[in-house]
């Protein structure tokens, strides 16, 4: 078992994409039938055998999270774990603060 924690922000608002971002966050964007954006990057992981996952999330996380508690939690529960985080909705600094908000989890 790996022992790494990847962490993966994951918040963006995705303001080139507007106004596909407007009412999601860029990862939770459909791509093809029901995957997400944010699907490439987990499959990479958990193939990869990183399996201590942390997603940061900032900007409409709503649909983000349902899609990662549907699909990608009960993968990861088999043989790891994966967090999701919320930064506080008033916290728009960036990746740095959204990781600066979660050192305590990291």
């Amino acid at each position: 078992m790996c022992r790494v924690l990847s962490i993966v922000l994951a918040g963006g608002a995705g303001k080139r994409l507007q106004p596909l971002t407007l009412k999601q966050a860029k990862p939770a964007l459909p791509f093809v039938r029901r995957r997400r954006i944010i699907d490439f990057v987990l499959s990479n992981l958990y193939h990869s055998g990183f399996n201590q996952l942390l997603v940061l999330t900032q900007y409409q996380p709503a649909s983000l999270h349902r899609h990662l508690q549907q699909y990608w939690q009960p993968l990861f529960a088999r043989s790891g774990a994966l967090q999701l985080c919320q930064a506080p909705a008033d916290a728009d600094q960036g990746t740095a603060g959204a990781v600066a908000h979660q050192l305590s989890v990291i």
